[in-house]
């Protein structure tokens, strides 16, 4: 039976000396195997084809019948280490506290125990410039994921 160890140690051999990471790893009851890596760069769909290859090479399909997809952790895809907190750096975040609290902003710094971010000015006060920084811990952070906008930034 094919375990999300076995699959992480293949993985980590392959990615190993490059700047991708292992974000999740699924295995279903069906062996249905879900891989979902990143990297400090980004990740390519030859490197997603690289690694699902590397996996097949190494597994017996005569011994494990298996279904194995390999893609990167999107834009839409939640934080779940701090490596992609610090991938993402500098770049606009939307955070759901536990408490239910939805925040928006620049993530401005990653620290070992939380991030502190820069919050987007509330729209609804005109003329209101004023920006405020908030730290938070990781353990308040239910949810963390990219804002994807496609609006044009003015000049």
């Amino acid at each position: 039976m094919i375990t999300g160890k076995i699959i992480r140690k293949l993985v980590e051999e392959k990615i190993k000396g490059t700047d991708k990471f292992i974000v999740e790893i699924k295995v279903k009851p069906e062996q249905k195997v879900y891989v979902f890596i990143d990297g400090d760069q980004g990740v390519s769909v030859e490197d997603c084809i690289q690694i699902s290859r590397f996996i097949t090479s190494r597994l017996d399909r005569d011994i494990e019948d298996f279904e194995l997809n390999v893609s990167s952790a999107g834009l839409d895809f939640p934080f779940s280490m701090r490596r992609q907190y610090q991938k993402n750096t500098g770049k606009i975040i939307s955070v759901l506290l536990l408490n239910g609290e939805k925040i928006k902003g620049t993530l401005l710094n990653v620290r070992d125990d939380g991030i502190v971010m820069k919050l987007s000015p509330d729209k609804k006060k005109k003329g209101d410039t004023v920006t405020e920084q908030i730290s938070l811990q990781y353990d308040q952070i239910k949810e963390a994921r990219n804002v994807i906008s496609f609006r044009k930034e003015k000049s």
